[in-house]
């Protein structure tokens, strides 16, 4: 069972692990009584969290997801939320809503992180318990920063917390340096955290290793990426892939040996998941809720495309069947699809236009329940599986012209999905072309083919593959990257619009 507290200090929401509610007044807590016990970091450390799981563009919460999911090939989104269409159809630009709300969550953490490393400096606490908290905190910092990176490119670089107003103008730093800091960061968090995670909710020294090596592959620094990453395939560590491909999605196998890093929700009390930051906000998202269709109570705001499951079909298993990983992740009409524990036809009360869509397993209730009846979701998100750990090596290993030892990792990507094993041999091409098909099968959901298809040069031929209209709309080239708001740009006067990222 998860065990979380939720607090509220220094006027945020702030999150714990006692597995109670409490509830301290603000106007009692000012920096002047705060910063003085374990407690009071533990609260602060708590409240550093909570911009991932934000209900409104909390990066592993519900516009998040969205966000991270509907600006590739895979995935589509109905035109009813304005704001997150523009997005979707790449019309967005500095005013957009969610976009602004993501930018102001990464330097909410920030600040937060930054403040708790600044405070917790000659504090009389055991070096045990600092340490804990560092590596909590550089840990955090590294993946808002990672965020800003990949999502906005060029972005003020902040790395001290103050109120003053000349501290807070700053101008851009090249998106090279916010990729370094993050680096540096996850170096730091893994000198701090234990090889085990003090609990099931925090970052362990692998999920530092593991975020270390992502960001080296989407700098293309192959051979610093294959010797961080390939020390989780050996001992200490004993991470290995689930057989059932499901329990990376499902609320009952959370934290099990593919897991490395997951974002916590919980049902810990409250009565309102669309407020942040709160005494009554749930810790909880309604991504299931978006992609369900309206016959089994859901949004159904997202689908999956035709093209993407085409894709998928191409390949099928050493006994000719589909991939089982494409057989759970989504649902279509074909004999003997089992979709919201009915026939898919019949769940879908045979609507015809329901019928002829491609709708999400992944992430939903349709394992257990027969209808996504509840908005609430307190299905952890899987923010890095084991998965990625040898998709990403077997990427590094490709170019650092080991292509055996990236067959090798591919290999046992395959065995799961019980998919025919490569031969040594193949050229580099083919190899190639199976990691861009493993992360798109793997990965579907779960916000990485965006990011993928950018850093491979095939994100333009992508979206020119599934609407004319959202490519016509790419084509003008300001949308690889997200647009610094136009809120920062009035506050912050140095700072500069990007293009591109830049």
């Amino acid at each position: 069972m998860k065990k979380i507290v939720l607090y509220i200090a220094t006027a945020i929401f702030l999150v714990g692990c006692e597995g109670r509610l409490e509830l301290d007044n603000p106007n009692d807590i000012s920096d002047a009584s705060f910063w003085k016990t374990e407690d009071h970091f533990m609260q602060a450390l708590a409240s550093a969290y909570a911009p991932l799981r934000n209900f409104n563009s909390g990066y592993y919460s519900t516009r998040g997801i969205q966000m991270r999911n509907i600006r590739a090939d895979d995935i589509t989104l109905r035109n009813d939320v304005y704001a997150m269409y523009q997005i979707y159809t790449f019309q967005n630009d500095g005013d957009n809503t969610w976009i602004s709300q993501m930018f102001r969550q990464c330097y909410s953490g920030i600040y937060r992180v930054n403040s708790i490393i600044q405070e917790i400096e000659g504090k009389n606490f055991s070096n045990e318990f600092v340490s804990s908290v560092l590596g909590d905190a550089y840990f955090l910092r590294g993946l808002y920063n990672f965020i800003l990176a990949k999502e906005f490119g060029s972005v003020p670089l902040r790395v001290k917390a103050s109120q003053f107003k000349d501290d807070y103008l700053l101008e851009k730093s090249p998106v090279e340096a916010v990729y370094l800091q993050a680096e540096n960061d996850f170096k730091q968090a893994a000198e701090y955290l234990p090889q085990k995670a003090v609990a099931p909710e925090r970052p362990s020294r692998a999920a530092a290793i593991a975020f270390l090596g992502k960001v080296q592959v989407y700098q293309e620094k192959w051979g610093e990426a294959k010797n961080t990453l390939i020390a989780l395939t050996q001992s200490p560590y004993s991470f290995e892939l689930v057989q059932d491909y499901t329990w990376n999605f499902d609320e009952e196998h959370e934290y099990n040996s593919e897991c490395i890093f997951e974002i916590s929700h919980t049902n810990v009390g409250g009565n309102s998941m669309w407020s942040d930051e709160s005494s009554s906000t749930l810790m909880s998202h309604a991504a299931a809720k978006e992609f369900a269709p309206a016959e089994v109570d859901g949004w159904y705001e997202s689908d999956v495309t035709r093209h993407i499951l085409d894709y998928f079909l191409e390949e099928k298993d050493v006994k000719g069947n589909t991939d089982i990983r494409v057989i759970n992740s989504v649902a279509w009409d074909y004999e003997g699809c089992i979709f919201y524990l009915k026939p898919f036809r019949e769940a879908l009360n045979n609507v015809e236009t329901s019928i002829n869509r491609i709708w999400m397993k992944k992430y939903s209730h349709c394992f257990v329940w027969e209808s996504e009846l509840i908005a609430e979701s307190f299905i952890n998100e899987r923010a890095f599986r084991y998965v990625d750990v040898l998709l990403l090596l077997a990427e590094a290993q490709l170019n650092s012209g080991e292509p055996d030892k990236a067959i090798d990792n591919l290999n046992i990507v395959r065995t799961r999905a019980n998919l025919k094993l490569l031969g040594k041999g193949i050229s580099n091409t083919d190899i190639k072309n199976d990691i861009i098909r493993q992360r798109a099968i793997e990965f579907l959901r779960e916000g990485e083919r965006f990011y993928d298809l950018r850093r491979w040069g095939l994100l333009d031929e992508a979206i020119a593959s599934v609407s004319e209209t959202r490519s016509a709309n790419f084509r003008n080239g300001d949308f690889y990257y997200f647009p610094i708001p136009n809120s920062e740009l009035q506050t912050n006067t140095i700072c500069t619009p990007n293009k591109n990222g830049r």
